[in-house]
């Protein structure tokens, strides 16, 4: 049998895209759930877990639950890639399974740690208010700096805090609900998220 190198090398590029857009999606979609994503930033290690509020059925089924910083969570088969974890799986396997958990949350955990303190330290040498919580499990957060004309004709949104009037600042922010440039955005949501951040920042 002839193989077209060509071919395969495109295979390889096709899978490759397809399991980083299905992560991406599943990330998505369980933190628009009110989930807990848990993944690895290893290049060599693609695994991701939701865990998502449990249902009456969930807690029956025996399906994976796990304590995420006070969050009771079940595992969603839907949006997770770890088949120790799914209980309909041949590959169930309860050790296994919170062995993954207990290395993903780290990995998610250190991962956030470090992006928020990097957006805080590069959206206040911008003079810009950031927002976030004081609770480690708490991973958003929001950048507002000083509206440029741009901004205000792009309708980003924007908000008086302390005095301040400041526009979300995508670079430096990680809630979609702020961003106008994002499918996510929902003023209504955004303006829940901020009045939430800034009490939790106090």
């Amino acid at each position: 049998m002839k193989f077209n190198l060509k071919s395969l090398f495109a295979a390889g590029l096709l899978a490759a895209a397809t399991a980083t857009a299905s992560k991406a999606t599943s990330k998505r979609d369980c933190t628009n759930y009110g989930g807990k994503f848990l993944e690895s930033y290893q290049s060599n290690d693609n695994r991701y877990i939701c865990f998502v509020q449990c249902t009456d059925a969930e807690r029956k089924s025996r399906n994976y639950q796990a304590n995420l910083d006070g969050f009771d969570g079940c595992y969603s088969r839907n949006l997770s890639n770890v088949d120790y974890c799914d209980i309909y799986s041949s590959q169930y396997n309860g050790r296994g399974c919170k062995l993954a958990v207990d290395y993903l949350y780290t990995q998610t955990r250190n991962h956030d740690i470090n992006a928020k303190n990097t957006a805080r330290r590069q959206c206040q040498s911008q003079g810009g208010k950031f927002l976030a919580s004081n609770n480690a499990s708490e991973t958003r957060y929001i950048c507002f700096t000083k509206c440029t004309m741009a901004d205000k004709k792009s309708r980003l949104y924007q908000a008086t805090l302390d005095g301040f009037d400041g526009c979300y600042n995508r670079n430096y922010s990680n809630v979609d609900f702020c961003d106008v440039y994002s499918d996510q955005y929902n003023g209504r949501g955004c303006q829940m998220a901020v009045s939430y951040l800034y009490s939790a920042s106090k």
